[in-house]
Order: structure tokens, then C-alpha cells, then sequence
């Protein structure tokens, strides 16, 4: 892996989170237009810079090129309509340098939820948790794996699906995604030391590390609640991924005024 050019890219990251604080115009292009990669290495060479809409930067997901996307089932329903039930995960291999990383849904209506982790090279069933009732209307949640017990070995890939049912016990709605556990590059360790929620997370999204960039931005929600830059941050990362919908559905919860 080549170290340098991953610490040139969080450099970027991190002057982008800088310049949102001061109030300075910066902002980044799309992710879909990645930048090239280093060779030898996961992430890209650095995130584009250009010119910010607004007062504050948001984080902008660079991902990572490791061939073609393994969830295109999941890809290919997003955008229209909110669904009832959705794993906020791109639809390809997500990244996380957490051995219990916190996983983020979408749900709407009243019933329980059910989560299922395992390795997606094997066959066997892995972990399922008890089921958990749900009686918020639609809402963004989090699922703490530390909570559930479930640690994620480095290096392999894991299958998490997501499971709905109302209150006859019929499944209504599942999602899934595809989560691998990497080592955190030193210097991604380095910029995102002490640093607050809302900067880790350009940090992480920076290097296309994404459950970990969701996470960053929700606590940095949940830590300040009436702030609106972190839940503007939070929808556009959904948008990046095509989670159109659910973006808007998270816009609603700005504070006013």
C-alpha cells in the first residue's frame, strides 16, 4: 500500500474540514468521479477539491476500486421511493477498521427487527440476533455489533442482512450488504486522533472507509442537536450512494431557524 499517497489524500481531507469550520467556500466533486488509484493500493490518490456551495464542507465518500459492485440487487432499487427497510451501505464491499463496528438502517412502521452476520464465504447461518421491537415511526438507527456480541475478523468479508416483520411475525421487508474489517492505516489513525466526529468523518470517507464515515457523522448529529451542518453532512453521504429518499427523509429532522 502506498502510505504517502493515503496520507496526501487525508491531508486534503482534513484541510477540506478545516476550511467548513472557517466559514471558507470548499467543496469536492462527485464521487463518481473517483480520482486514479495508487498502484498496490485500495484507496485513491487523493479527493478532488474545488470550489464549496456553502458554509460548511460535508463529507464526500471516495470508494475504494475493488471490482465490480457484489450487491447490484441492492443497487439497482435505489433512489425512487424510501423503502420500508434499508441497510445504509453502498452496494459494494463497505469498509470499516472497527473490530464491533455500529451499522446504521432505515425503517418505517411498527413490528421487529432481526440481524444476521456472517462470513460470505461460508455456508453456515453465523450469528442471528434476537429479535428487536420497533415501535418509533421512520427513523434512522443504529445497530451497535458490540451490543449484539458480534466482532469482525480482519481481512474477511461478512454478509449482514437485515430482517422485518410486522406483528403477525411475517417477514415484511430484508436488506443486506457486505462488510469487510481492514487495518486502519497509520496516518488515518494519525488525522482522526482527538479530532471531532464531524472531521472524522471526512477523514473516513476520504479513504473510502464508509461505516465508519456513517458513524462518525451520526455521532456528531447525535452529539449536537441543533446543529444542521452534521445531519446535511449525513444526507449527502446517503446521496453519494444513491439513497436519494432517505437523504430527504433526513433533511426533514434539520433544525429549524
Amino acid at each position: 500500500m502506498d502510505r504517502s499517497a493515503i496520507f496526501i489524500k487525508l491531508v486534503a481531507a482534513a484541510t477540506l474540514s478545516v476550511a467548513g469550520a472557517l466559514g471558507l467556500s470548499a467543496s469536492v466533486a462527485s464521487a463518481a468521479e473517483a480520482p486514479p488509484m495508487a498502484a498496490g493500493s485500495s484507496f485513491p490518490l487523493r479527493s478532488k477539491i474545488g470550489q464549496a456551495p456553502a458554509q460548511e464542507a460535508v463529507p464526500v465518500y471516495v470508494p475504494p476500486r475493488r471490482g465490480a459492485p457484489k450487491d447490484v440487487a441492492a443497487a439497482a432499487t435505489r433512489g425512487a421511493i424510501a423503502p420500508r427497510l434499508k441497510l445504509l451501505a453502498p452496494d459494494h464491499t463497505g469498509l470499516t477498521v472497527a473490530a464491533q463496528p455500529t451499522l446504521y438502517i432505515y425503517t418505517q412502521g411498527t413490528g421487529w427487527l432481526q440481524v444476521q452476520v456472517k462470513r460470505a464465504a461460508d455456508a453456515g447461518a453465523g450469528f442471528t440476533s434476537p429479535r428487536i421491537e420497533i415501535k418509533d415511526p421512520p427513523a434512522i438507527r443504529a445497530i451497535a455489533l458490540a451490543e449484539l456480541g458480534v466482532t469482525l475478523d480482519p481481512g474477511a468479508e461478512y454478509r449482514v442482512t437485515v430482517m422485518s416483520y410486522d406483528r403477525s411475525g411475517a417477514v415484511r421487508a430484508t436488506d443486506h450488504a457486505v462488510i469487510e474489517r481492514i487495518a486502519p492505516p497509520v496516518e488515518l489513525s494519525v488525522m482522526t486522533a482527538g479530532q471531532p466526529a464531524s472531521a472524522q468523518a471526512n477523514a473516513f470517507a476520504s479513504a473510502g472507509i464508509w461505516f465508519d464515515a456513517l458513524d462518525a457523522i451520526s455521532r456528531a448529529i447525535n452529539g449536537a442537536p441543533g446543529s444542521a451542518a452534521p445531519r446535511r453532512g449525513r444526507a449527502a453521504l446517503l446521496e453519494q450512494i444513491g439513497m436519494k429518499e432517505i437523504a430527504n427523509f433526513d433533511r426533514k429532522g434539520l433544525p429549524q431557524g
